[in-house]
This record gives C-alpha cells, structure tokens and sequence, in this order.
C-alpha cells in the first residue's frame, strides 16, 4: 500500500505533464523578491483557473464513467440502491460542471464588458507588464 503510494506520488508530474496542464506560477514570479508586476498575479490566478477547469473536466469524465459502469451493472443485477447511488453521481457530476462553466461565462461577460475587450485575460501583455506590483507587508 505505501509503496503504491510513493510510486503515485513520484508519477504525479509526469501524468500532470501528460494532461497538458500550464506551469500555474510564471516564471517571473520564481525570482528572488517574488511576482515584479501586477500581471504577474493576474497570470498566476488565470493559470491556475485554466488548470482547475480543465482538472475539474477531467474528474468529470472519469465520474460520468464510473456512474455509468454502476447503472449498467445494478441495473443488470436488480440493484436498485447501486442504480439510485449512479443517478446521484449523474446528477451532482452534471450540477458541477453547470457550475463551474456557468461561474466561467459569467465572469467573461463581466470582465469583457468591463474591459471593453472580448480577450479580457490576455490583458497583461509585455508592454502592460511594467506596472510595478509592490506587496503590503
């Protein structure tokens, strides 16, 4: 079991690279003093709700199948506390994701319309990148 574990935990980067997800902090912010500008931070915060949808997309789909795999087999077994426990998993799962995309457009529609731009998080680009950021300590 723990050897399972440290074989898990060692493979964790490598299936994360394989995902494809974003390197969450910039490399600007891994120098000494930390993040040098505010779009330091809003890259930061975009990278890791890009990561975080797609994760969440990710779960999603291995639990869609997994509530399937249960309907298939309690309903041929004439389970119905195993088929009620896969519609449950359908229905949250299904909620979830409503969520997590509907919280995503409506921030885009906010931000677009606030920004008066329809490409709101590309905002910080190198000529931007030179507003300071000084933390409060």
């Amino acid at each position: 079991m723990i050897a399972t574990l440290m074989t898990l935990v060692m493979l964790a980067p490598f299936a994360a690279s394989a995902l494809g997800l974003q390197q969450v902090v910039p490399s600007d912010c891994n120098q000494p003093g930390g993040c040098q500008s505010i779009c330091d931070l809003a890259t930061l915060a975009q990278n890791l709700l890009n990561d975080g949808i797609f994760v969440a997309i990710f779960l999603s789909a291995i639990l869609f199948a997994w509530a399937g795999w249960q309907l298939v087999v309690g309903s041929s077994s004439g389970n119905a506390a195993q088929v009620k426990r896969a519609k449950n998993i359908f229905k949250y799962v299904t909620g979830g994701l409503v969520l997590i995309i509907s919280a995503w457009i409506i921030v885009s529609v906010i931000m677009s319309a606030l920004t008066n731009n329809s490409s709101w998080n590309n905002l910080c680009s190198q000529q931007s990148a030179s507003l300071p950021f000084v933390p409060r300590g």
